[in-house]
């Protein structure tokens, strides 16, 4: 579960593209985001091929796991984030305090069960509306 963790305060098991990459549906996400299978391959924010993140860098110049470590949480670059035009990233600030309050392991646990499904317990994702599985609405 540790590589849903993210240094910004993004929940990556609910990413279409990490989901794509682990179940092995990369052509169809390409297809329907119109890139390419490389475009959309992700493993995660916390894998070594991702070198240019601002909070990647930022944390691992302080020596934190993630910006909730970090005194001067919410900076101006996780506003800039919480604010910009992803619906998904406004709840960064928030799961950043909440990871403060309860621990890194315990906001694992509670995102996981968060995104799922409460009648079936399928796997949800950002943006989903109705579960792929037995399509109760989310």
């Amino acid at each position: 579960m540790d590589k849903y963790f993210t240094y910004c305060g993004l929940y990556c098991g609910a990413c279409i593209f990490g989901i794509a990459t682990e179940t092995g549906t990369l052509k169809e996400t390409a297809e329907k985001f119109q890139k390419t299978e490389t475009e959309v391959h992700c493993l995660g924010c916390k894998a070594a091929q991702i070198e240019d993140c601002e909070f990647r860098i930022c944390c691992s110049k302080k020596g934190y796991e993630s910006c909730a470590e970090c005194p001067d949480m919410p900076c101006e670059k996780v506003h800039a984030l919480c604010n910009d035009e992803y619906e998904h990233h406004s709840v960064v600030i928030t799961n950043l305090n909440r990871i403060k309050e309860i621990g890194k392991a315990a906001w694992l646990k509670e995102q996981l069960d968060e995104w799922k499904c409460k009648n079936c317990g399928e796997r949800t994702m950002w943006y989903q509306k109705v579960c792929i599985r037995c399509g109760e609405k989310l």
